[in-house]
């Protein structure tokens, strides 16, 4: 896991480091600038480009003055353009300001439309763009005098380079704070923030470089590490382990319930996803209007429930509680539907003594009736629930737009109140535990955008609890096995119509590659 901090623990790093541990701010963004001139110049030909350097008034704008210091020291063609008032400065850029026009450094100012206007042709006479206007503490609408500046600069198409976030981009949610500038490389300081992760922020952030600035240890081990992103390393430590004398009872057994006649393949693809995740054993409770099932493989068992053309009847739910002995867990939502016998069926499972995965249908429910979800609020054995956003905003009885302005607070804040744990489905899916930890997972491509791949994650992350993983490990893991198995159908078969059954299908070669560290093989 690579640790990530809000933009709040950040500064409160920052001011401990200096009030507390005794090193100074100003050797903090020596730091933080002089690693930055020399990532930019390990990535870009200098020595053939003229380079801009966009200095805000503030700390990020410090940063700038330094890496444009260093920059000038490796004969490299540059020059900074302070954006506002040069009696706005903080103490530390105003230091360093000078330091740079000591050196033989160049300075063009504005602080107002006017003169950014006349400014507008040295603006373009740049090959590259470094953003240092405003950092991780914007808080507010980019507007006037700044948005301008920033349009220009987008308007230009010159490539940039931003110095801690993007600015414009909110570090904590990855919003854009009226507008934000799109750079081809970000250099963050300490440790990454979610913002970098998070849509629309990841895609304005570009390849993303991590500086240690020197932030003590014993400093940053005071802040509770709340907020993770899964990496592949961390993947294949968490992987089950089989060994030589395992049988298929040591895997588990799952009970599928779903599959609905008009929906009958959500409950297909989960269950064969399971399958290709390692589990031992899966019986599907469908409706017995559902059979025969398109495709199913000949590994699951299959038991027919009362049912008709729209699903589920009345006397299915009794028939589902024998149903329940000796099963590892149960997984509930893939084509239930959502009439009153399937209440009564999700009803029954948060009564029993078995951890439970709640997709789709099941999440539906729940936002419907109050009862149940009281009933998962109770419940002591670890569940897990996997909505997108528009399931999001349902349980939480918010909008949509509402959910994806702060992905992390909607996910973190429901999976405390309920006392569950949650993946929050979509460009970067964050996992949630009733502990408080987020966990984001950047694996996946927009081709995973159709119907069916939910249905894969459910039966993965199913698959993968079946084996004895716990419900903080087996979430994310699920979320990262399911994203890299779609981006590698991307990369084979390109980026859109590849299936979601034949993500389930590749899942056995992804394991390999993560445990053996081998390569994709088109």
């Amino acid at each position: 896991m690579k640790r990530l901090v809000s933009a709040a623990i950040m500064a409160a790093m920052d001011k401990d480091t200096i009030e507390i541990f005794g090193l100074p701010g100003r050797i903090l963004m020596e730091t933080a600038g002089r690693e930055s001139g020399r990532i930019i110049f390990e990535n870009f030909p200098l020595r053939k480009m003229s380079v801009l350097v966009l200095c805000g008034t503030g700390n990020n704008g410090g940063d700038g003055w330094v890496a444009a210091r260093y920059l000038l020291g490796w004969n490299t063609d540059i020059h900074v353009l302070l954006a506002g008032s040069a009696e706005k400065l903080s103490p530390e850029s105003r230091i360093n300001k000078s330091l740079y026009e000591k050196a033989g450094g160049r300075v063009f100012m504005a602080e107002d439309e006017a003169a950014l206007k006349n400014l507008e042709q040295k603006l373009f006479k740049a090959d590259l763009f470094v953003d240092a206007l405003f950092g991780i503490g914007l808080d507010r609408p980019v507007q006037g005098f700044y948005a301008k500046l920033m349009e220009t600069v987008t308007e230009s198409g010159i490539p940039v380079v931003s110095l801690d976030i993007p600015s414009g981009i909110h570090a904590d949610t990855g919003a854009i704070q009226g507008m934000a500038l799109k750079a081809s490389h970000t250099i963050t300081f300490g440790f990454a923030k979610p913002g970098l992760l998070l849509e629309p922020g990841r895609s304005h952030s570009g390849t993303i470089h991590v500086v240690d600035i020197g932030i003590p240890g014993i400093i940053s081990q005071k802040y509770p590490c709340s907020l993770e992103q899964v990496t592949e390393k961390w993947a294949a430590a968490q992987l089950p382990e089989r060994s030589a004398a395992s049988h298929k009872g040591h895997f588990g057994h799952i009970l599928l319930v779903g599959g609905a006649p008009a929906t009958r393949g959500a409950a297909v693809l989960a269950a064969t996803a399971a399958l290709r995740s390692g589990c031992g054993l899966i019986s599907l409770a469908v409706p017995e209007s559902s059979l025969p099932l398109p495709g199913m493989l000949p590994e699951i068992m299959v038991q027919g429930l009362n049912g008709n053309a729209k699903g589920f009847c009345k006397k299915a739910a009794e028939s589902l509680i024998p149903m329940l002995e000796g099963k590892s867990l149960a997984a509930a939502g893939p084509g239930m539907g959502t009439g009153k016998t399937a209440a009564a069926i999700l009803r029954i499972l948060l009564e029993s003594s078995l951890p439970l995965v709640l997709d789709a249908d099941a999440l539906n429910l729940l936002a419907l009736h109050g009862e149940l979800m009281d009933l998962l609020s109770r419940k002591k054995e670890a569940c897990v629930l996997t909505p997108h956003p528009g399931e999001m905003a349902r349980l939480c009885g918010m909008s949509v737009q509402a959910v994806q302005e702060d992905r992390i607070s909607a996910a973190s804040n429901f999976a405390l109140e309920k006392g569950c744990h949650l993946l929050l489905k979509g460009a970067s899916t964050v996992a949630a535990t009733p502990d408080g930890i987020c966990r984001i997972i950047t694996k996946g491509n927009p081709g995973m955008a159709t119907g069916g791949s939910g249905d894969v994650l459910c039966g993965i992350l199913a698959g993968l609890m079946a084996q004895g993983k716990a419900a903080d490990t087996a979430a994310p893991l699920a979320a990262f096995l399911h994203g890299m198995a779609a981006d590698h159908l991307a990369e084979k078969q390109g980026p859109q119509g590849y299936l979601p059954s034949e993500v389930a299908a590749v899942l056995p070669e992804i394991f390999k590659i993560i445990t053996t560290g081998s390569q994709w093989k088109p």
